[in-house]
């Protein structure tokens, strides 16, 4: 990455792949109104608007909105229901949602489990298919974001989520997470009846590997592929074996 476009890791998990932008990352405030004016507010009304009917494109607006600002988060339906200023219901926002996924901007991921059923009740996991979309939205600069740990974990995950779901569209794999009470794991990549559990851990994070064995339990031909700085190459050679 370094050597191909001159970006540091950070750098490419901060700015995205918008090569519109590349020129204007000396700058964070010119190169965020880039990204959310020439980006996305005109990617929303020329490729959406002006394609599909939308009753409500001012509710359409702020549910991307706030989809990318929670990337990396399940956050209910009902709870963004409840966020946006803009009157609509849950069957409005998840076909919202859907629009936005097949446009490339952000998908709800569900919840993996061995029943279709319950795939299409669980809450969403929010995820950009850009990292720009969603840290153009926060009001931290590069720098304060990497200095918060919390964020920085999920300025992380979020850009693994984004080269899966890369990968998932291109492979026609499948990808959700799972959860079980209060116990997640990151991403679940479905490819047939084959499961990989990915676990994304930034810093000194331990992986909790009896989440691990809880779903393992369940699944029991699954594998497992943890992500961390200390395992950084277990990314590379996964990419690599696909």
């Amino acid at each position: 990455m370094k050597s191909a476009f001159g970006y540091t890791p950070e750098q490419f998990i901060w700015f995205g792949g918008y090569t519109g932008g590349a020129a204007l990352m000396h700058d964070e405030m010119r190169w965020k109104a880039y990204i959310r004016e020439s980006i996305i507010r005109t990617s929303i009304s020329q490729d959406i608007l002006q394609l599909t009917r939308i009753d409500k494109p001012a509710l359409l607006a702020q549910l991307f909105d706030l989809a990318c600002l929670y990337s990396g988060q399940i956050v209910s339906l009902q709870k963004l229901t409840g966020l946006l200023q803009h009157a609509g219901n849950v069957t409005t926002l998840a076909n919202y949602l859907e629009l936005l996924s097949a446009s490339g901007f952000v998908s709800g991921i569900k919840k993996y489990s061995g029943k279709a059923i319950m795939k299409r009740a669980s809450p969403p996991k929010l995820q950009v298919h850009d990292n720009s979309l969603m840290t153009a939205s926060l009001p931290e600069t590069m720098k304060e974001a990497f200095a918060d740990k919390s964020l920085k974990g999920r300025l992380i995950e979020s850009s693994i989520g984004t080269e899966l779901i890369r990968r998932c569209r291109i492979s026609n794999w499948s990808l959700y997470y799972w959860r079980e009470a209060n116990e997640e794991i990151d991403f679940i990549v479905e490819k047939g009846k084959q499961l990989t559990a990915i676990e994304v851990k930034s810093g000194k994070e331990k992986v909790n590997y009896k989440i691990i064995e809880q779903f393992k339990k369940l699944y029991p031909s699954s594998s497992f592929l943890p992500i961390s700085n200390e395992l950084a190459n277990s990314w590379e050679k996964y990419l690599d074996s696909k």
